[in-house]
This record gives C-alpha cells, sequence and structure tokens, in this order.
C-alpha cells in the first residue's frame, strides 16, 4: 500500500528527526511504500538560526552567539540527513492543499511524537481530518503531551477519531485522554526509536582507542545539584563529559555541530546519557547505556509511562545514580516491541483488506 506518514518530522530535533525515520522504516519492511507527509509549520517548525531559538529556550545570548557557526553546521547535517534518509510528499503549503496530498495515498499514519498536544493550539490536521472519505487512518504512538485534557475540543477530537481504523498511544496520559474521548481503551506501542530499525544509520564502525563518555543531551541550562550529578558520576566511571546539541559550561567537548548520524554515533560511543528529555531516554535505552534522568515538568507525564513499562521508576529524578540490568530490561523492550509491531501490521493489514473488498463491490 501507498502510505504517508504524518508527523513531527520538520526541526532540528534528534527525536522528531529519528522516530520519523524509524516509523517509516517499520512501515516500509511490511512492504509499503511511504512517504512523510511535508505539513509543516508551528507543528513541524525549522529556525532560520537556531541561535534565535536557543534565546528562545532561556540560554544567554552570548552562549548563542558563541556557538553560532557550529548552529549553522548542526542545520547543514539535518538538512542532508532529511534528503538523503526522507522520502516526503510535496510541501502542504498552504495545508488547504493537504486533500489533495492524501488522494495519492491508501492509508494515512499519524504518529509518533507530541502530534495531539494543545500547546501549541489546536490543529485538527493531526487527528487525520483530511483525505478520501475512504482512506485508511491510523494513530501510531500518538501523544498528548503534556496536555491532560482537551478543554472545548472534545467533540471535534471524538468525531475524528471515531474515523480511525486503528488507534495507539505512547504513554498512559494519551491513553486516560482516548478513552474518554471514545469509550475505548487504546493500546500502549513502544517509540519508533525502540523497534530495532536503525540499522541502516547505526551501522558506522564506533571510533577506536575513545575514552569512556557520559553524554548530555539537555536543551535547558541544568541546575547546580544537577551539575554535581553528572561530575559526580562521571568520576565514578573514570568518563569524559560530553554534550551534544547544546553546550554546557562544564563539559569537556561540546558537540553542537551534530546531526542525526553523529548524534547517534555519540550515543553508542557512551557509557551513560544524562537527559531530562523523553528522546534522551528513549535513545540511552535503544542503545542499553546507562541513564542519569534529570527531572522536568514538562517531560514528566511521558517519560513516567514509559519507565512504568519497564519497571524503571526508580530512575526518574534519582541524581543519586542506578544501575539498569539490562537483562531483564531488554526481555520486556522485545516483549512491547512484538505487540507495537503486531499492532501496525493487524492494522494496515486490515485497511488494505478492506480497501481490496470496497474496490471489487464497486468493480
Amino acid at each position: 500500500m501507498r502510505v504517508g506518514i504524518l508527523t513531527m518530522h520538520h526541526s532540528y530535533n534528534y527525536g522528531a528527526a529519528l522516530q520519523a525515520f524509524a516509523l517509516s522504516e517499520a512501515v516500509t519492511e511490511m512492504g509499503n511504500d511511504v512517504s512523510l507527509i511535508d505539513l509543516r509549520g508551528t507543528y513541524n517548525k525549522m529556525y532560520a538560526d537556531e541561535s534565535t531559538q536557543l534565546v528562545m529556550k532561556r540560554r544567554p545570548p552570548s552562549i548563542a552567539n558563541i556557538h553560532r557557526s557550529q548552529h549553522r553546521r548542526k542545520a547543514e547535517l539535518f538538512n542532508a540527513f532529511f534528503d538523503e534518509y526522507s522520502s516526503r510528499s510535496a510541501p502542504a503549503d498552504p495545508p488547504a492543499n493537504i486533500d489533495a496530498i492524501a488522494e495519492a495515498f491508501d492509508t494515512l499514519i499519524v504518529g509518533s511524537d507530541e502530534v495531539w498536544t494543545l500547546k501549541y493550539g489546536f490543529n485538527l490536521n493531526y487527528f487525520l481530518s483530511f483525505g478520501p472519505e475512504n482512506i485508511g487512518r491510523i494513530s501510531y504512538a500518538a501523544s498528548f503531551g503534556r496536555s491532560t485534557d482537551v478543554g472545548d475540543h472534545s467533540e471535534e477530537i471524538k468525531r475524528a477519531l471515531e474515523q480511525f481504523d486503528a488507534i495507539s498511544v505512547r504513554d498512559h496520559n494519551s491513553q486516560r485522554i482516548v478513552r474518554s474521548a471514545t469509550g475505548v481503551m487504546p493500546p500502549l506501542v513502544l517509540d519508533p526509536v525502540l523497534l530495532g530499525k536503525l540499522g541502516r544509520i547505526s551501522a558506522r564502525e564506533p571510533r577506536t582507542n575513545t575514552p569512556p563518555t557520559v553524554l548530555i543531551y539537555e536543551e535547558q541550562q541544568m541546575s547546580p545539584s544537577e551539575v554535581l550529578a553528572t561530575r559526580r558520576v562521571a568520576r565514578e566511571l573514570g568518563a569524559r563529559i560530553v554534550a551534544v546539541g547544546y553546550p554546557h559550561w562544564f563539559a569537556d567537548e561540546n558537540v553542537i555541530a551534530a546531526g542525526p548520524l553523529e548524534f547517534i554515533q555519540l550515543v553508542q560511543e557512551s557509557t551513560l546519557v544524562v537527559s531530562s528529555l523523553f528522546h534522551g531516554v528513549v535513545f540511552g535505552l535503544a542503545f542499553e547505556k546507562q541513564l542519569l534522568i534529570m527531572p522536568a515538568k514538562k517531560k514528566r507525564l511521558k517519560i513516567e509511562s514509559l519507565l512504568r513499562q519497564l519497571g524503571l521508576t526508580h530512575l526518574y529524578g534519582n541524581l543519586e545514580w542506578s544501575r539498569i540490568e539490562y537483562d531483564e530490561t531488554r526481555t520486556r523492550i522485545e516483549a512491547l516491541r512484538g505487540v507495537s509491531l503486531e499492532f501496525l501490521e493487524t492494522a494496515l493489514r486490515g485497511i488494505h483488506e478492506r480497501r481490496v473488498r470496497e474496490s471489487s463491490l464497486l468493480g
């Protein structure tokens, strides 16, 4: 089938870019022709100058200016990754032409990531309200992010979700909201990064003779207690501290000019990942790294939901650090991966069979 994926693919964000790639890979391996639907705007925003974005995230302008050239290089690496590893539709700009773009597909998938968040306002397109009436509609690992209710949009969301062939979400908060809107409890599935589909971009040979590293993936400035905890763990592991994507004053090395491929390599080569970001935790788990998870109110719902599924809730905000025993964690991830891939395969097969039946009736 021809499958269009609508997600937050278009930003200089490692999680957004790589979860879109991983979901495309999974759906392609199931025998489908896959493209990302190139809808941009507030949900999928590229900053012409990423240092401007950093100021918006409360980093001092001096820090942004020091690394301006590296941010430009980071943008170049992201764009090169998009060009090489993403098949995209024509731009849905203005969004009014998204109905015509949908005509090229048999099935639409919305997800993963915070595609249903209301923090940027309400956008019904992310509930797949467009396209032909008989087109397949699936949500895969969709999330409302930190939005805990849908406000005045419950009826619109209910009507949109009732048109779906299959719905899944990636966290307990989103599961509760969907159940409240539809009366049906959707299954929990893994973020695409944990589906084991990164092989095509993670096959680089690790650099040799590199010392152990503690890798920081953190967009906000870290508190004094978080800095002390990171330094303490680095000393315990005999490791250098390397920050990727965003600079941190106490790091031994700041690698700002890193695209998605460089980010993957740094995670692979690290001993421990420090992050308060959902995808920081996800990438650490995907490559079986130790984790130091910093508390962050706006990411807590998603992270704690995943940790609950894996029996790792004690890691959240634990600045003393607790070692992950991956024999048990790997078994849990593999079981959830099986459930997640089965959901996708069953949903796609069901849509294909429905469309064949409809076609035979018309023919």
